[in-house]
């Protein structure tokens, strides 16, 4: 499964990293123009240290660049990189509610696989607690976690 994990987000870094390229962009003026403060974060993602979190495809979608580029593509490969059609408002001038609806969705599931990871997280360490208290005995139950949005948009 770590394989499956690592060539996704090689993957996604690979789109970033032409995203980046296209737009005619460092991955400091991208990073800056998304808000980062320092341009690590994009170093890492391009170079596959790290994937992009929910808070980068938030930046993302609410940039100068969602406006040109498509948010379904950077995320899934599918589809074009560039949007098929360009909004006749300056990019600064968007609103969210012009946004494509899949970029929505897509960053709603985002969201809630982050919430989800997160109570995995908060329940293993109370696994893990519950082990150094000297029973050592795990319990009975065994929590399966998954989230059931619309997972179509990420396959």
């Amino acid at each position: 499964m770590s394989n499956k994990i690592e060539r996704k987000n090689a993957e996604i870094s690979a789109r970033v990293d032409s995203l980046i390229k296209d737009a005619g962009e460092t991955a400091n003026s991208f990073a800056k123009t998304l808000g980062y403060p320092r341009a690590q974060t994009i170093y890492d993602i391009v170079n596959g240290k790290a994937a992009p979190s929910y808070d980068f495809f938030n930046k993302f979608a609410l940039s100068e660049f969602s406006a040109k580029y498509n948010l379904h593509w950077l995320l899934t490969g599918q589809g074009d990189m560039n949007r098929k059609e360009q909004p006749t408002q300056e990019p600064t001038q968007i609103v969210a509610h012009e946004r494509d609806p899949r970029d929505v969705e897509l960053i709603a599931t985002l969201k809630g696989m982050v919430e989800t990871q997160k109570d995995l997280i908060v329940e293993l360490k109370r696994e893990k607690s519950a082990e150094g208290l000297g029973s050592g005995q795990r319990s009975a139950q065994t929590a399966t976690y998954s989230y059931a949005g619309p997972q179509s948009a990420l396959k």
